[in-house]
């Protein structure tokens, strides 16, 4: 995902599902929507069909980790669940949520108002950032390559003259491979993206110290 620190926005691109996950992380502020895109699996009940016309598929919910460790955690995360379900009836569309691996999604199933759901989730106790999700099919490397570049050049457009104006930034690369059978390991899924990310973003600039933009991708079996 895409990490804009820490009072920047905050997007992402991932696969999933036999695929890779990226995901991104951030605090809410009322107002305010952390914004990950994930470039990844499939939708998650409708293999390669896209089941809403909407530009985001389903939002990654993250919440504050303070005192739900063990045997806590089931039961805070539970009722998150039953909390966003009962935000979301008001709002137009339908959507299911669903808690896995210590992540918890909401899928739009239909379309759906973009600002009316954020603004819905965005009162649910607990929630701390919420990462909006583009799915799609498992891609090889170059094809993420690929996708990640276009995707970082279509939300940070270069300035006239290319790397001119405001539009500069720094970026890194993060990627954790939790699916071992992807046939590349997390640095270089990080240096091939990486690289196709200058390629196509003359606006950007590698920092792996302190940057503007974390693209963090997660590579894993499944939502």
């Amino acid at each position: 995902g895409i990490h804009e620190n820490p009072e920047g926005r905050t997007q992402c691109i991932a696969q999933k599902g036999k695929s890779a996950y990226n995901e991104s992380s951030g605090s809410l502020r009322r107002g305010h929507i952390d914004r990950t895109t994930d470039i990844g699996p499939q939708t998650l009940q409708e293999g390669n069909r896209r089941t809403t016309m909407n530009k985001y598929d389903a939002f990654l919910i993250k919440y504050a980790e303070i005192g739900i460790k063990g045997k806590n955690r089931h039961v805070f995360e539970e009722a998150l669940v039953r909390q966003i379900k009962i935000a979301l009836r008001p709002c137009e569309g339908s959507f299911g949520v669903i808690r896995t691996y210590g992540r918890v999604f909401v899928e739009a199933r239909s379309d759906y108002d973009f600002d009316e759901v954020t603004e819905a989730l965005s009162h649910v106790f607990g929630i701390a950032g919420i990462c909006p999700v583009a799915v799609h099919a498992l891609m090889p490397l170059e094809d993420l390559c690929r996708t990640a570049a276009e995707f970082v050049r279509s939300e940070y457009p270069a300035g006239p003259g290319g790397a001119a104006g405001e539009n500069t930034h720094t970026f890194k690369v993060h990627t954790r491979r939790m699916n071992k059978t992807y046939p590349q390991d997390s640095l270089e899924v990080n240096a091939e993206v990486g690289h196709a990310v200058l390629e196509a973003c003359p606006n950007f600039s590698v920092d792996v110290h302190k940057p503007e933009v974390m693209l963090s991708i997660e590579i894993r079996e499944k939502l």
